[in-house]
């Protein structure tokens, strides 16, 4: 699975010459040895024609779920559908998820930061390279 998601990625990023700066969170697959592999040899070769490293990770700070938006709705219907609820199939467990999301709907309301920009940028603007070696 890692190999073919860098193969694809490999294809998209060597068609200009652009300095990746990708924000992920710390799921063990993106500190996967392999990926950290690919990303080295991609850099070494970029900064012999460039200068540059290619790709640069940023890693969301540990336990700030709460900074993706996706993350925050997956608590949400978490909290507000699943983790109370007593399912006797699957079924049921889909049935109260669409029910839950056609409630939600009718009045549907936008996830937005509350939180500055500036003091999400200072907990994690700096690349995390410790894990490559």
């Amino acid at each position: 699975m890692e190999l073919l998601y860098l193969s694809i990625n490999a294809t998209v990023i060597s068609a200009h010459f652009l300095s990746l700066h990708l924000i992920i969170d710390n799921y063990s697959t993106h500190k996967h040895k392999k990926v950290g592999s690919w990303i080295e040899r991609r850099n070494r070769a970029e900064q012999k024609k460039h200068g540059q490293d290619r790709i640069v990770l940023h890693f969301t700070p540990t336990s700030s779920s709460w900074m993706n938006l996706v993350e925050r709705f997956f608590r949400d219907i978490t909290q507000d559908c699943i983790r109370d609820g007593s399912f006797g199939s699957i079924q049921e467990l889909v049935n109260a998820i669409t029910s839950y999301l056609a409630e939600r709907n009718l009045e549907p309301k936008a996830y937005k930061w509350k939180t500055d920009g500036k003091q999400i940028l200072e907990k994690s603007s700096v690349p995390v390279r410790r894990w490559l070696k």
